[in-house]
């Protein structure tokens, strides 16, 4: 058939606009490439430190609330010509096999990237976001409160086969299934009646699949999870988009952690696959998040007075650290490894800018690149005089950071001063200003600093120090190494050998003024598995478990199978009242144990070897009311430190309550002193310090100072068990908090979990069910509202 010549004629002209359009979106990637150049790719030169691209809402004006509307889709990176892999440039390498997150501008408009020292900003196109040298480092979305959230999620993830990712030791969600947690938002986690309808709010318990790729008559996927089993253990599937619609409570400008006001500060988003989760966070996944403006509770020049907060002489730089181990893959590429320990390279020698090489014997061929912002070893260039503000997302999976600001060739480190911690502001007055040398950031953590100009200048390196999670004996702690991941370089001010005024050395912040008060709410009326009284407090046990099991037919063998070692993460929980006794409900209904030894030998008698990991274990899940105000004393029964956090809410340390740190903890692994140290100084702040995320320390084995102890046989490195009571263990590190449930925005069901996702995914996760007063029809009102949105447009795609 003939094609009218006017038809070919717009065709011709839709295909050139179409090339057109391509070949400016890939001019301006090239002119981004020339602004921040990334000489290191190809063997020489310096990186220059790379902005994430920014993102925010359209608003109908200046200052007034307004809708983020963007799309995701995860998936491998695939763009690549036909028979090539694609790949990301991690830092100087280009790697393929990688989860990366495709995003798409919606009527927001485009991203921008905004030069810190200048202000300058540029567009980037969704082109350059999702190519080889811009889609690692992820992206920010910049809110206000009263702004609205609204993302539409897809995954696209496909594998081979089963050796492409790594299989997990117990039940988990589908390997190709993904979805977003927006780490630290105080929002609700409402979610609809049945999985795909929506909207979503910060509900992480279901996933999206590939569109048609479901299939419950299959026994399994591609990484053997049993579909139908997903509900049983507390998931729910779609292969639709899953639409996320979050409203950021609060008044624009007003940082405070009252119900119905968001704070403003640091946070950040990332996939929350359970089983997969440290696999999808590793790749180009992850992302930051800021909430209000910095100077709403934090002022570096002014008096903090309404309309009296400049930032004139300081640049403001957000830095996502992310690590992720490679291996040569051939034609110039590596590829991504997906499971690893922290000794694939050593803690010290060798190349330590922004990598270091791994010892053949644990992975061939392989090593660890290190990011800022997805960039390997940038340098930073302030300005003579110019102060630095960083504010600093651990995006890392597992990894814990101890950095330190350290002068070139050796002397004392810079030191700093803390603004905020996980998104809330640190109170500081007087002579409280909270100034330290080192920072330990445990994954998931934020933490805001402000570093003066030396007056003379010089050369610096912001240094990630070893960091060691484990005493002796323990057999999965990790020892981190030391890199070297930014250098900093600052000309020395001509002007004056002294830092001038008009170059701070302090900045004003503004904190919430006191800790959370005890209190309890209205019981009358509760199920008994949720009250919570005056003198009650929660206690949780983080246990772990080794489990053999027979993954299959041995080559060789005939019909024998072939045992495997599994080690199973948990969570315990339980509420010890005033009187010392002791209840441990069942999440599905019955009469209370009471004992946790009750509860160890319930699960362990049974056929589940993946007791006590999440869906697995009938005592983890927490059930409260709205209102109240509880005391938390986690217990760790392994040998290592795990990394507490909860969603939908903010915590602070009770020093009124339990803290033990064994003090007969090994000390002769290296780098153990140094890091117990810095989780001691975290417990002991003298100022209020609210948190998502907080180390808790591990507990530690009676042989380790009595060998002769029955059951040691004269070994000074017997591990824990990870039993509670278990008496190789008998000193289990502590700490307290004070939990307030009394927000509106937490009615619903979320979780809490080591946010070490090794151990997440190893089951160490639990639902929290916070349900509203009898009585209270304002909050029931709601809590129907959120639990059951399904519009007739979401139930027309299904």
């Amino acid at each position: 058939m003939r094609i009218p010549l006017l038809v070919r004629m717009a065709i011709f002209g839709l295909l050139a606009l179409g090339a057109a359009r391509q070949a400016a979106a890939a001019d301006i990637c090239d002119r981004l490439e020339t602004m921040y150049p990334q000489p290191g790719r190809a063997g020489g030169g310096e990186n220059a430190f790379r902005p994430l691209p920014l993102f925010v809402p359209a608003r109908p004006g200046v200052g007034q609330p307004g809708t983020l509307s963007l799309s995701i889709d995860v998936d491998h990176v695939s763009s690549a010509p036909k028979g090539k892999p694609g790949y990301l440039y991690v830092g100087n390498y280009p790697v393929t096999d990688i989860p990366a997150d495709k995003l798409i501008s919606g009527a927001s408009g485009p991203a921008t990237i905004v030069n810190p020292e200048t202000g300058k900003s540029v567009p980037i196109p969704n082109a350059c976001l999702d190519g080889p040298s811009w889609g690692y480092g992820g992206a920010t979305w910049s809110l206000i409160q009263a702004d609205t959230l609204d993302v539409l999620f897809q995954s696209r993830l496909d594998y081979s086969g089963n050796t492409s990712v790594p299989i997990p030791t117990n039940g988990s969600e589908p390997c190709r299934s993904s979805n977003l947690h927006t780490h630290g938002l105080l929002i609700s986690p409402y979610h609809p009646a049945k999985a795909g309808l929506g909207p979503y709010g910060d509900y992480v318990l279901d996933v999206t699949q590939p569109h048609h790729s479901i299939d419950y008559h299959q026994t399994t996927d591609d990484c053997g999870t049993s579909l139908g089993d997903m509900a049983k253990h507390g998931h729910g599937l779609t292969d639709l988009p899953l639409h996320y619609s979050d409203y950021i409570p609060g008044e624009p400008g007003v940082s405070s952690i009252a119900s119905g006001q968001h704070p403003s500060g640091l946070f950040w988003y990332h996939p929350h696959v359970h089983g997969y989760a440290q696999f999808q966070q590793r790749g180009g996944t992850t992302g930051v998040i800021t909430i209000g403006n910095l100077t709403d509770y934090a002022c570096p020049e002014g008096d903090g007075s309404p309309g009296n907060c400049t930032i004139t002489n300081a640049n403001i730089r957000i830095m996502e650290l992310k690590e992720l181990a490679i291996q040569s893959y051939g034609e110039g590429l590596y590829s991504m490894v997906h499971d690893y320990e922290s000794d694939t390279c050593t803690p010290t020698g060798g190349k330590r800018q922004g990598e270091c090489q791994a010892s053949d014997s644990v992975i061939a061929n392989a090593k660890w690149v290190f990011t800022v912002n997805g960039v390997e070893y940038p340098v930073i260039r302030p300005g003579a005089g110019r102060m630095e503000i960083w504010r600093i997302v651990n995006a890392s999976p597992s990894l814990t950071y101890r950095l330190s600001v350290d002068p070139v060739g050796g002397g004392d480190s810079l030191p700093f001063q803390l603004l905020a911690r996980d998104g809330v502001p640190v109170q500081q007055t007087g002579n409280d200003i909270v100034k330290q040398t080192q920072m330990l950031l445990t994954p998931a953590t934020r933490l805001e600093i402000a570093i003066p100009a030396p007056a003379s200048g010089g050369a610096y390196i912001l240094r990630d120090n070893p960091v060691s999670t484990a005493g002796n004996g323990n057999t999965s702690g990790n020892v981190w190494p030391e890199i070297d991941l930014a250098k900093v370089i600052w000309p020395k001010n001509e002007q004056t050998t002294q830092v001038g005024a008009n170059s701070p050395q302090t900045v004003l912040v503004s904190g919430p003024a006191t800790p959370i008060p005890h209190g309890t709410g209205d019981e009358a009326g509760v199920p008994a598995r949720c009250q919570y009284s005056v003198g009650d407090t929660r206690v949780i046990y983080f246990v772990h478990r080794f489990v053999t099991v027979y993954t299959g037919m041995k080559q060789g063998q005939g019909s024998a199978l072939h045992p495997q070692t599994n080690e199973v993460f948990g969570l315990i929980a339980g509420i010890r009242h005033p009187d010392g006794s002791m209840d441990f409900y069942p999440e599905k209904g019955g009469k209370p144990l009471h004992s946790v030894d009750e509860v160890w030998k319930d699960g362990v008698n049974g056929t589940d070897t993946s007791f006590p990991g999440f869906g697995h274990n009938d005592y983890n899940t927490v059930c409260t009311v709205m209102g109240n105000v509880e005391n938390w004393e986690l217990q760790n029964w392994t040998g290592e430190d795990h990394n507490f956090h909860m969603h939908q809410t903010k915590f602070t340390i009770d020093h009124t309550g339990n803290f033990y740190f064994p003090p007969h903890l090994s000390t002769d692994v290296p780098y153990t002193k140094e890091t117990d140290d810095l989780i001691k100084n975290l417990y002991n702040h003298k100022v209020s310090l609210f948190a998502d995320t907080f180390p808790v320390p591990r507990g530690t084995s009676i042989c380790l100072t009595a060998p002769d102890t029955q059951g040691c046989h004269g070994k000074t490195t017997t591990a824990c068990s990870g039993k509670p009571g278990a008496p190789d263990c008998p000193f289990p590190g502590i700490i307290s908090l004070t939990i307030d449930f009394s927000r509106a925005e937490q009615v619903g069901t979320f979780v809490y979990h080591c946010h070490i996702l090794e151990h997440e995914d190893g089951g160490m996760m639990a639902k929290i069910n916070v349900i509203c007063p009898p009585g209270n029809q304002s909050c029931a009102s709601q809590q129907v509202k959120e639990a059951a949105i399904c519009t007739p447009s979401d139930a027309a795609t299904q």
